[in-house]
């Protein structure tokens, strides 16, 4: 008898570690698939990257990724060395594409960047752009571009227009890569 008592305890014992197993690989799962759907929100993060003198456009990363179908935002920090600081400065993100219909500009508020020093300018690329009547979901087909990231005047001679792909002879301009998947 106490042969049969030990052996049912060795059963129990297997059946508790392999139900402890599955338990924790259930778990594993679920974590991780919670974390994966919450870093599909965090595509870039707020550039902490500081502009200087020599590198006046600092950006966290050098490709973009951006989610197919969504709005995308994304920060980059500028240094004034050439505009003067009483000058209102825009960003633009510039992507043109072989089909008109897909190719897309993203603009930042205007601000004031006092000169040798450097400020923090939001984007936000809207996946429907309206162009007369017509609107267009831009960011729906998966491709990769090549775009020019730049800053310039808000207004006066020389000044950045955000639906123009045209730049002006004085704008502060980078390329990076945006990836659209």
């Amino acid at each position: 008898m106490k042969k049969k008592g030990s052996l049912d305890l060795s059963i129990n014992a297997i059946v508790i570690l392999v139900l402890a197993i599955t338990m924790l690989g259930l778990g594993l799962a679920f974590t991780k698939g919670m974390f994966s759907k919450f870093s599909n929100r965090l595509d870039v993060p707020v550039s902490n990257v500081l502009a200087t003198k020599d590198e006046q456009i600092a950006l966290s990363t050098e490709d973009l990724q951006i989610t197919k179908g969504k709005d995308f935002a994304f920060s980059v920090n500028f240094y004034n060395d050439v505009f003067g600081g009483s000058d209102e400065i825009v960003g633009k993100l510039s992507c043109p594409n072989l089909a008109p219909a897909t190719a897309f500009n993203a603009c930042s508020a205007p601000q004031t960047v006092p000169s040798a020093d450097q400020k923090g300018f939001k984007f936000i690329v809207m996946n429907k752009q309206t162009v007369g009547e017509i609107t267009t979901s831009i960011l729906d087909m998966p491709a990769t571009r090549v775009c020019t990231l730049g800053f310039g005047k808000a207004s006066g001679e020389n000044a950045i227009a955000c639906a123009s792909a045209a730049w002006p002879a004085d704008a502060v301009t980078r390329q990076i890569i945006v990836t659209i998947r």
